[in-house]
């Protein structure tokens, strides 16, 4: 595009804006050289089981639960992410989703899983924060492996509070980059929420039969006390027969 002015004489853009925008061609260009040359892998990864376990004894597992129940993941022996969060850019997430949800296709925002009944795991103080694009440790240099650092005590007290449907979910904690997943381990439980109290058990494990209430005991302990007064009253009467039987009439004077 030109222009003439008053005098008649051409005046054409500025050499500068293109001078500028040479300049940061090459600051973008150089900026994506420089960037960590770690991709996430072509397709997700099954990292395996994560066992839940006691925050006080890792080497106790925990089958079953209310939504008070402390619980850790344990961290598989060798898992770990594709590099760590300061100079590669990646995350480590957690999840608690629909069991039929595919894990792999998860996607992650802010404060976890961004679809409808996915929840990140809380923590099970009473700051009750979510655990949603944590950071690895450190390393001294990029394109190395990410520690996962431990877990700290989680429970289902916050998901309680969302009146969840029942039914089996899947749990556990995923490598991410840039909100997608690369690795995950998991672990399904089923949950039963039922008067606004939930109970949560790993699915490979039995049912916690329900324990009988007062009212179902009353019945029972009063039928007992009956039929033993029954027998304590027949007892008495066959003594008192046996007895008089033994007893001779006295002689008429």
């Amino acid at each position: 595009m030109t222009c003439e002015s008053s005098s008649g004489r051409v005046n054409r853009p500025r050499r500068w804006i293109g001078g500028l925008l040479f300049t940061l061609t090459v600051v973008l260009m150089t900026s994506a050289v420089a960037a960590p040359a770690i991709a996430q892998p072509a397709a997700p990864i099954d990292g395996g089981p994560v066992r839940l376990v006691d925050p006080d004894d890792p080497s106790h597992e925990l089958t079953h639960g209310d939504e008070s129940t402390a619980f850790s993941l344990q961290i598989p022996d060798g898992a770990h992410c594709p590099g760590d969060s300061m100079h590669d850019q990646w995350r480590v997430q957690t999840f608690m989703v629909p069991a039929a949800d595919d894990l792999g296709s998860l996607s992650y925002g802010v404060i976890g899983p961004d679809s409808t009944n996915q929840f990140a795991l809380f923590g099970a103080d009473v700051s009750a924060r979510s655990f949603a694009n944590v950071l690895t440790q450190a390393n001294a240099a990029a394109g190395l492996p990410g520690v996962i650092a431990p877990f700290a005590p989680l429970s289902f007290a916050v998901v309680a509070a969302e009146q969840i449907p029942s039914g089996a979910y899947q749990v556990g904690f995923a490598c991410t980059y840039l909100g997608a997943t690369a690795t995950y381990w998991h672990s399904e439980v089923v949950i039963e929420q039922t008067s606004g109290e939930l109970a949560w058990r790993l699915s490979s494990a039995p049912p916690i039969e329900a324990s009988p209430d007062d009212g179902g005991l009353a019945l029972p302990i009063a039928a007992v006390a009956l039929a033993a007064v029954a027998i304590a009253v027949a007892a008495f009467v066959v003594v008192r027969r046996t007895r008089s039987a033994h007893i001779s009439p006295k002689d008429p004077t």
